[in-house]
């Protein structure tokens, strides 16, 4: 099965070629819920709900600070 991507991510094929991997979602998500992929995906963010659901916290972190347009704003 397909990784959780965070809120706003693009279809996968295009969240991964539209990704730059600079890791600042994890840097700014208030719930720490973002995670990157290091075995896979050459380090894309990601969401492991077991470890940390995302709480679609009230200033949409991730998808603001996104440099590369894979998560928009929804």
């Amino acid at each position: 099965s397909l990784p959780i991507r965070p809120p706003g991510a693009k279809a996968e094929d295009d969240y991964l070629s539209t990704c730059i991997r600079c890791g600042e979602r994890v840097e700014v998500c208030p719930a720490q819920a973002i995670r990157l992929d290091k075995t896979h995906a050459g380090g894309a963010p990601y969401v492991d709900p077991e470890q940390m659901p995302c709480v679609v916290c009230a200033e949409l972190a991730c998808m603001f600070s996104c440099p590369s347009g894979a998560l928009s704003p929804v």
